[in-house]
């Protein structure tokens, strides 16, 4: 066998290998009851139920399922119906698709995710291994296999994980580029991976941006040119596809992100004590406190600076623009999306190939024993992560309805905030989740409407802030509280 034919077989057989290590990390995941908030409203997105899907205060007898693709909208409909959102219309399309081939379900939907998390790690090897060969992308692979941040967001179903896995492939190609030349496959391949994570979420901007001025830098005389235009075309095409929804979801901003309010007293200072943190995060999460995360990112940073080497050039350029852009977005509007690491996680993913080049660089043991350690602590976060209380199960709050099968005659009350209704849309979209396509009665009613039903009817009230609600002409059967997800209050008939 020669030395060629040898090493490709090694390619390929770490490749899978990583490959399956990555599923594995994740494989709990995919069976693990944790749909939260933005996941659902993910799932309205598929179809289009977005806002208002049940109208208030009126009892609806045949209300719709807003997980489920039972009365979902035509596809086509869909990039008009998200400009109600903050979001491009490529990922809900590409899931609706995927849900409407493999299957409705929540695994469904985490496979689909899964699989961009199988992309991105297979491209990410593949662009070190071209860089500095097999042992570092091969260490590489397993970081991204381990890492808290990619383990949550390789199985979310949120669209950061595509994005990330977007922004992989448009770095690998311009590694090819640098490394063998320029050639139509590899521009394209570039220009359409761009333009992809583009409609995918707007953060993906400033790490295209970022590969671009390495690429201006970096390359020489046709292949920067290439570069350029294959980025032009992508702008453009963006411009024509998107750009009239964009500023039709402008409104939305404020609005939709008033979460991203910073409201510190020394919001300069924290913004960047926030950047300071996202190099410990991008393998621990939020495990850490502030100050253990600070202390891990600053030792991390040192050791990837006097590791340094040309291959870890465009890895940093792409860490520090995504990382820039959130940090220029808090600075100028006082947000605090440096906070949320999934609107850096191309940063991450850049982070933990800077990692693997500095360690590249040690010696045999001193190579396995930072490794180990660094596997070692994103497997411990990526298990903590997995009962993190945005991710409750629902299934214990529906149990009891579950058992005594709703019925036409009965009515579930969801009791809404008229100034805040996402919470009561979230608390539907579990419902319909849980409890299957809904076939009872519903109805959003305000807090400051009077609850009068029909005497012969099962009442279902579901709620957050209410004690003990009253109901004219029923008894009160039973309650469960879900914590954070609400209570849910049982009234039966009088004898």
């Amino acid at each position: 066998m020669s030395i060629v034919t040898r090493a490709r077989r090694n390619y390929w057989i770490f490749l899978c290998a990583v490959i399956l290590v990555t599923a594995l990390f994740r494989a709990p995941w995919l069976t693990k009851h944790m749909l939260w908030t933005d996941e659902f409203f993910s799932l309205m997105f598929t179809n289009g139920q977005l806002t208002d899907v049940v109208p208030p205060n009126e009892i609806v007898t045949a209300p719709p399922d807003v997980v489920g693709l039972r009365d979902a909208v035509p596809i086509a409909d869909l990039p008009r119906i998200m400009r109600a959102d903050t979001h491009p219309p490529l990922f809900p399309i590409a899931l609706r698709l995927w849900r409407e081939v493999v299957g409705e379900s929540e695994l469904s939907a985490r496979l689909f995710m899964l699989g961009w998390s199988l992309v991105g790690v297979g491209f990410l090897f593949d662009a070190i291994h071209r860089q500095v060969g097999l042992r570092t992308a091969v260490a590489t692979g397993l970081l991204f296999a381990a890492s808290a941040p990619m383990v949550s967001y390789g199985v979310e179903i949120r669209n950061y994980g595509i994005m990330t896995a977007l922004i992989i492939c448009a770095a690998n190609a311009l590694i090819r580029i640098e490394l063998s030349g320029y050639n139509i496959q590899r521009v394209v391949a570039f220009s359409a991976a761009s333009l992809a994570a583009l409609l995918t979420h707007y953060f993906a901007l400033a790490p295209i941006v970022g590969l671009g001025l390495y690429a201006t830098v970096r390359l020489k005389g046709r292949s920067r040119v290439a570069i350029a235009g294959s980025l032009a075309v992508a702008a453009l095409l963006f411009c024509i596809i998107q750009l009239q929804s964009f500023f039709a979801q402008r409104s939305h901003f404020d609005s939709n992100l008033e979460y991203l309010a910073d409201r510190t007293a020394n919001p300069i200072f924290n913004t960047f004590l926030r950047a300071l943190c996202l190099p410990g995060r991008a393998l621990t999460f939020d495990v850490l406190n502030n100050q253990r995360a600070l202390a891990l990112g600053i030792v991390l940073v040192i050791i990837i600076w006097l590791r340094r080497t040309k291959p870890m050039l465009i890895w940093a350029t792409l860490a520090l623009a995504t990382i820039g852009q959130c940090v220029t977005i808090d600075l100028i509007q006082q947000r605090v999306a440096t906070n949320f690491i999934r609107y850096t996680l191309p940063a991450t993913a850049a982070i933990l190939a800077l990692l693997a080049l500095a360690a590249g660089s040690f010696k045999k043991w001193s190579f396995a024993s930072f490794l180990i350690f660094l596997i070692g602590l994103g497997t411990f976060a990526s298990i903590r992560t997995m009962n993190h209380p945005l991710r409750p199960r629902w299934n214990t709050l529906f149990d009891r309805m579950k058992v005594e099968q709703l019925s036409r005659s009965d009515i579930v009350v969801f009791v809404r905030d008229p100034n805040n209704s996402w919470p009561t849309q979230v608390r539907y979209a579990a419902f319909c989740s849980e409890i299957g396509p809904p076939i009872s009665q519903v109805v959003f009613l305000d807090k400051d409407r009077p609850l009068d039903f029909d005497p012969a009817a099962r009442v279902y009230i579901i709620t957050s802030d209410w004690s003990r609600p009253r109901v004219a002409d029923h008894n009160f059967l039973w309650r469960i509280r879900g914590d954070q997800m609400g209570s849910i209050y049982a009234f039966g008939p009088q004898p």
